[in-house]
């Protein structure tokens, strides 16, 4: 499933997931989501918590952080 260029929330796709899971009829039916590129944080905090929930190795040079 693509978004294109727009702004997608965490609530946003938790709303998708929620619906494919009910159009499955199975509540707990396992997604996957991979996310290409664009992805912005408030804070650093926020990246380290979504690395760790997401099972990634950040290194040096894999975040951008812009003023």
């Amino acid at each position: 499933m693509r978004f294109q260029e727009r702004t997608v929330t965490a609530d946003m796709i938790e709303g998708v997931v929620n619906s494919l899971r009910e159009v499955l009829k199975e509540d707990q039916a396992p997604v996957a989501i991979t996310i290409s590129d664009g992805v912005e944080f408030e804070n650093g905090f926020a990246v380290k918590e979504f690395a760790k929930i997401a099972g990634l190795d950040l290194k040096p040079g894999d975040l951008v952080q812009e003023a």
